[in-house]
């Protein structure tokens, strides 16, 4: 009980320091940074909630493969600056409501909050995998990989940067 709590903490101070880094720099870089925090964070509480580690891979995949493919294009669009750390009067209620969510999570009579061995969860992942549900879940992976080949023959490198120099 006392691992389960220690990472419930963990996860919890890992997001918020993720969604605090997104809310207070205006960098492409932090952000994307920011994201494969997060991704990292929800596939691993998906691993260990549920004892399926392909399905938590396979989320921070598809989580990181569009979410970083758009940050790459702002990226390529904005010049970056050098300016990373900005304090102002809202990073700093986001520092002091970041430690008073941390300080109740690692009072001794807490509980986590949320419950992620849910057995209604688990039956409704089991479902989308189920037999009746087989040939539509095949027949989505073959459209997604045909997007992804397409999308790879759209993008060719000739073209060049999306902004001038």
């Amino acid at each position: 009980m006392m691992i389960l709590k220690m990472m419930n903490v963990f996860f919890v101070t890992f997001m918020m320091l993720s969604y605090f880094l997104t809310y207070n720099f205006n960098s492409p870089l932090i952000m994307g940074f920011s994201v494969l925090m997060q991704a990292t964070t929800i596939s691993l509480m998906i691993s260990i909630s549920f004892s399926f580690s392909w399905f938590s891979f396979l989320i921070f995949i598809v989580y990181l493969g569009g979410i970083l493919m758009i940050f790459s294009y702002v990226i390529s669009m904005t010049n970056l600056k050098k300016e990373f750390m900005i304090f102002n009067d809202k990073s700093l209620f986001t520092i002091i409501v970041f430690l008073f969510i941390l300080s109740i999570f690692l009072k001794e009579d807490s509980e986590f909050p949320m419950n992620f061995y849910n057995s209604f969860l688990e039956n409704l992942l089991l479902l989308i995998y189920s037999k009746s549900i087989f040939k539509m879940s095949i027949i989505l992976m073959i459209f997604l990989f045909f997007i992804l080949i397409v999308t790879v023959f759209i993008t060719e490198m000739s073209k060049g940067q999306m902004r001038s120099i």
